[in-house]
């Protein structure tokens, strides 16, 4: 890549990384709407205007500086009351951990338009933070994001046409070129679809200063993708390859497999954003490793490690800070915290090593697993070749 061409992806990275490190501060420290430092409420789902079936799925958070005594959902003009249960985190018979978060199941009866507020009790005093408005319709079948369903599976299957489609469109005719464009449609692809969503839950009000702040794995991989891209051949490009072969090809493949979707389904733009970010961070890895060459290294693993557990126990401490701000609970970034409440393989870390810190090993483990596990294919595939050579 020239000079000029090197320039402009440094430019547009650094302007990605200003503009979302501006959001998720804004976002921690900024109440928006009717929420405060002290009480806050937002639905995330369904949205504002929505139509919806008469069964659905309500969606969003509550906090309260001085605890919560109750939280019902207050549809108007009906004055119907539906109690709402936020979720917990539990371990055997003890609940651990109570958290801002609530999914309730509605029924209503009757069609036509109504406004949804989230009535918080605090001290036997009771305020309606967040309203939207939905229209309730016969016949409008509500969808939710199920694992492994045909939209799943479908999304998939399109990420993996699509990186076989980069691999021939490249294989056709190498050209430093086709190469720029192609890992610059990757980046673009994350880059936008980041600014775009952040941009949406800021705007909305739902941003959680405890889970929405760019220290996820894949956000982090989502950071170091554009670079591993444009970086020049070098040792330092290697070790960030062997690390983003963990983060960007593990970190991604779990997070498509057991997707945390918070109720969007197909087709809305959270499902999109979702598969897109997801699934260009491990098509990225894979590119670096079809086009570039390079491939992952069994004495690099104790690195990778390394440099993931130190990062691992910068996270959990941030995790723990976060409970000063609002909505006023431990962050869950990297799912340091728990598990997430949809269900993933963490779960068995839990039964096995126990609830958070003690799972975290799990993680460690696991981590080392995926690696050896991805890195296998490659290692036999290169032995292979070896071998043909030898034969010549």
């Amino acid at each position: 890549m020239d000079q000029k061409k090197m320039k402009i992806a440094k430019i547009i990275f650094f302007v990605y990384f200003a503009v979302i490190t501006i959001i998720c501060l804004v976002g921690a420290l900024i109440p928006a709407k009717d929420n405060t430092w002290e009480n806050g409420a937002t639905i995330y789902y369904p949205d504002n205007g929505a139509v919806v079936g008469h069964d659905f799925m309500v969606n969003g958070n509550v906090y309260h500086k001085n605890g919560i005594d109750q939280v019902s959902l207050v549809f108007e003009p009906s004055a119907d009351l539906f109690p709402v249960e936020r979720e917990t985190i539990t371990h055997g018979n003890k609940t651990l951990l109570t958290l801002s978060t609530f999914k309730t199941p509605i029924t209503i009866q009757k069609s036509g338009k109504y406004k949804i507020g989230v009535a918080v009790t605090s001290n036997g005093k009771t305020s309606v933070i967040d309203t939207i408005e939905l229209t309730v319709e016969d016949g409008v079948i509500s969808k939710v994001f199920k694992m492994f369903s045909i939209n799943h599976l479908a999304a998939l299957g399109v990420l993996c046409l699509i990186f076989f489609a980069m691999i021939m469109v490249y294989s056709k005719k190498p050209t430093p070129s086709k190469r720029i464009w192609i890992y610059s449609i990757v980046s673009i692809s994350i880059i936008l679809s980041d600014i775009v969503l952040m941009t949406g839950i800021l705007s909305r009000g739902a941003f959680r200063g405890s889970y929405d702040m760019f220290l996820h794995m894949c956000s982090i991989g989502g950071f170091l993708t554009p670079i591993l891209c444009f970086m020049r051949d070098s040792k330092k490009r290697d070790d960030l390859y062997n690390l983003m072969f963990l983060w960007g090809l593990g970190g991604a493949l779990m997070a498509l497999l057991t997707p945390e979707m918070g109720g969007y389904a197909f087709p809305s733009f959270y499902f999109f954003q979702f598969f897109i970010k997801h699934g260009m961070i491990f098509i990225a890895v894979l590119l670096v490793s079809f086009i570039d060459g390079y491939r992952p290294k069994l004495k690099k693993l104790p690195g990778v490690m390394l440099v993931s557990t130190a990062i691992v126990g910068v996270i959990y401490v941030i995790d723990r800070l976060i409970i000063n701000i609002p909505p006023y609970e431990p962050g869950n970034y990297m799912f340091l915290s728990y598990p997430p409440t949809g269900g993933s393989a963490i779960d068995m870390l839990v039964s096995v090593f126990g609830p958070s810190p003690y799972y975290i090993i799990g993680l460690i483990l696991l981590a080392m697993a995926i690696y050896l596990v991805l890195w296998a294919p490659f290692a036999i595939a290169g032995r292979i070749m070896k071998a043909r050579d030898k034969n010549k």
